[in-house]
C-alpha cells in the first residue's frame, strides 16, 4: 500500500484538515503536525478527525510528539509516531510511550506495530520522509468468514464550514426579503391608473331675490330668507404730507369798541367775544356789563344802552387788521349786540407755513382711495373663511379717528396724519343661499340627474333694498349645472381590483356618462390597483345649455 503525506499548518481548523484527508487518494495518510498545534488539542475535533478517517476508509497516522496530543489520540483511537520513519502505536490516555501490541481499526487491516511507515507500505527504510507506504486494502474477512469485496468508492464525511454557511444563510435570506420587497413594489406601490371620465351636464340660468335679514339665526328656504352677519374690522393707517396752509404769524392791530346792547335788559359780554367786519375778526380783551336800551315809541333802539372803549385785539396778525374808525361790527353772541370800532392799527405782517384742515384731510382721503380695494379683498376674505357668502354691494369703510402730528394750525413743513378707518361687510348663510338654489332647480332635474355646480363661486351678487334694522334683499344672477355628480373618492372604490373592461363597463353604466379612458402604468400593470389612493379620476363635463 502506498501512503500520502498531508502537513499540517499552524493556522489550519478542524475543517481544513478534514478537507485535505478527503482530497487524498491513498489508504495510509500521515498527518504531519506541527509545534504546537492547537487544533487537535481538543478531544472534538480528534474525534471528528477520527470519523472522517473511518468514512474515507483511510489508515491515518498523526506524526507528532507533543505530550498534550498523544492520550487524546489514545482516547480517539488514533495511531501516532514520532516522525515518518517511527513505528505507529496507539498511545493509552496518559501514556507517551509505544504499546507493545497493535489495536485493530474496525474491520481494516491491521497496522503492525512492530514495524514502521516505510516497512508497513512494503517499500525499504529510506530517509525521505516522502517516501510512499503502500498497504493492501483490496480484500477483507467479515465475521462468518465470507469474504466480501470492499467498495472502491471514498465516502466522504462532511464536515460544515459555518462561517460560509452563516454568510450563505445571511444571502439566501437577504435575497428572499429583497423579492418580497421588490413584488410588493411592483404590485402595490408601483401601479398607477389614470381615468378620465366624459360626462354630458346641462347648465341652467338662476335669477332669484333673496332677504338676507340679521335678525334670524335659521334658514326660511320656502320665504327665501337666509341668516345674515355684519363683519367689521378696524384698520390703522398713516401717511406722511407735506403742508401747505399758511398763517400770517405777524403782530396782531388793537384798538378800542364802543358795544351796544339793543335790548331791555343789561347784557354780559364775556372776554373774547368776537366783533366782526368783512371777515376781519377782533376779539375783547375782557369781560363788560352793557346796560339795556331805551325804545322810541316805534320800537326803534335808542343805543344809550352802551358802553365805549373796551378794548380789543385782531384774531390774527396781519396789517389787514389796520382798519379805520366807525366801521360796524356783528358779534357772535346776536344780532342785539353790536359794536363800533375805533381806528385799529400796530398789525404786522409775518407769513409762516402751517399745517391746514385742508392738508390733514386730503392726507386722509388719499390713504382712504389707495387702501378701499385692499379691504374690500380683506373682509371678504374673512367673510368667505367663514363658510359665508360675502355681499360686496354692502362694503363701506369710513373714517374713524383723524391725528396730524403737528396738529392743524401748527407751524411745519410737514406732518404726519394717522387715521382709523371702520371696514364692515355683511355676509350671508352659503349652505342656505346653495338650499334655495337646488330648491328652486328641483323641477328642471329628469332622471337620476342632479345638481352638480349651484354655481355660486361665479354668482353675480346686487343689493336691491335696505331697511332700517339691516335687513337687505339681493337678486343672486348666475348659471347652475345638472348632471353627473364628479363623485372621484366613489368612481375610485366603484372600480378598484377590477379589469380594465370591467371597470370601462361599471363607470359606463352611470347615467350621463358619455365616455371613458382608463390608463395604467408601469407596463405591466393590467387591472385598476386595489388601493383607491393610486386612482387618479378626472370629470370633464360637456356643459350644453
Amino acid at each position: 500500500m502506498k501512503k500520502d503525506t498531508i502537513y499540517i499548518d499552524i493556522d489550519d481548523e478542524i475543517t481544513n484538515i478534514v478537507e485535505k484527508l478527503q482530497d487524498t487518494k491513498e489508504a495510509i495518510v500521515a498527518l504531519v503536525l506541527p509545534k504546537r498545534c492547537t487544533v487537535l488539542q481538543s478531544s472534538v475535533n480528534m474525534k471528528i478527525l477520527k470519523k472522517a478517517g473511518e468514512t474515507a476508509k483511510k489508515k491515518l497516522v498523526i506524526i507528532t510528539h507533543e505530550a498534550a496530543i498523544l492520550p487524546l489520540a489514545g482516547m480517539a483511537g488514533l495511531y501516532v509516531a514520532k516522525n515518518l520513519q517511527s513505528k505507529p502505536y496507539l498511545p493509552a490516555q496518559g501514556d507517551s510511550e509505544p504499546l507493545e501490541v497493535a489495536t485493530k481499526l474496525d474491520d481494516e487491516p491491521e497496522i503492525d506495530p512492530s514495524k514502521s511507515l516505510e516497512e508497513l507500505s512494503g517499500a525499504a527504510p529510506v530517509n525521505d520522509e516522502e517516501a510512499p507506504i503502500e498497504i493492501d486494502t483490496s480484500s477483507g474477512e467479515d465475521e462468518d468468514g465470507d469474504k466480501t469485496k470492499k467498495s472502491a468508492k471514498n465516502k466522504k464525511l462532511k464536515v460544515p464550514n459555518f462561517d460560509k454557511f452563516r454568510v450563505r444563510l445571511f444571502l439566501i435570506v437577504g435575497g428572499v426579503i429583497a423579492f418580497i420587497v421588490l413584488l410588493y413594489v411592483a404590485l402595490a406601490v408601483l401601479p398607477k391608473a389614470k381615468v378620465t371620465i366624459t360626462t354630458q351636464n346641462r347648465a341652467v340660468p338662476v335669477d332669484l331675490i333673496v332677504t338676507a335679514d340679521p335678525g334670524v339665526t335659521a334658514l326660511d328656504a320656502s320665504h327665501k330668507i337666509v341668516p345674515a352677519t355684519l363683519k367689521t374690522i378696524d384698520k390703522t393707517e398713516s401717511k406722511k404730507f407735506t403742508a401747505t396752509g399758511q398763517k400770517n404769524n405777524g403782530d396782531r392791530a388793537t384798538g378800542t369798541m364802543t358795544i351796544y346792547n339793543c335790548t331791555d335788559n343789561q347784557t354780559t359780554v364775556p372776554a373774547g367775544t368776537v366783533f366782526t367786519n368783512n371777515s376781519l375778526s377782533f376779539a375783547t380783551n375782557n369781560a363788560v356789563d352793557i346796560p339795556g336800551s331805551n325804545f322810541t315809541s316805534g320800537g326803534d333802539c335808542k343805543e344809550d344802552g352802551r358802553v365805549a372803549g373796551v378794548p380789543v385785539t385782531a384774531t390774527s396778525g396781519g396789517d389787514s387788521y389796520n382798519l379805520s374808525a366807525g366801521r360796524a361790527y356783528t358779534s357772535n353772541i346776536s344780532g342785539k349786540i353790536y359794536g363800533k370800532g375805533s381806528a385799529m392799527g400796530g398789525g404786522t405782517n409775518k407769513i409762516v407755513t402751517v399745517i391746514s384742515q385742508t392738508d390733514c384731510d386730503n392726507a386722509k382721503n388719499d390713504i382712504l382711495n389707495t387702501k378701499t380695494d385692499d379691504y374690500k379683498n380683506l373682509i371678504s376674505a374673512q367673510i368667505s373663511s367663514q363658510n359665508l357668502i360675502p355681499i360686496k354691494d354692502s362694503f363701506a369703510v369710513a373714517a374713524g379717528s383723524v391725528k396730524c402730528t403737528p396738529d392743524v394750525g401748527q407751524e411745519a413743513s410737514d406732518s404726519t396724519v394717522s387715521v382709523v378707518f371702520k371696514v364692515s361687510m355683511t355676509g350671508v348663510d352659503s349652505a342656505g343661499v346653495e338650499q334655495i338654489v337646488k330648491q328652486s332647480l328641483a323641477s328642471s332635474l329628469h332622471g337620476s340627474q342632479t345638481v352638480v355646480d349651484s354655481g355660486l363661486k361665479s354668482a353675480n351678487i346686487v343689493v336691491k333694498d335696505r331697511s332700517q334694522n339691516g335687513q337687505f334683499t339681493f337678486q343672486l344672477l348666475t348659471d347652475a349645472v345638472l348632471g353627473v355628480k364628479p363623485d372621484v373618492a366613489g368612481v375610485a372604490k366603484l372600480i378598484a381590483g377590477k379589469k380594465k373592461g370591467d371597470s370601462i363597463s361599471v363607470i359606463k353604466s352611470q347615467e350621463g356618462v358619455s365616455g371613458v379612458k382608463i390608463s395604467y402604468s408601469p407596463f405591466w400593470v393590467y387591472k385598476t390597483p386595489s388601493n383607491t389612493k393610486h386612482i387618479t379620476v378626472k370629470f370633464i363635463n360637456n356643459v350644453s345649455k
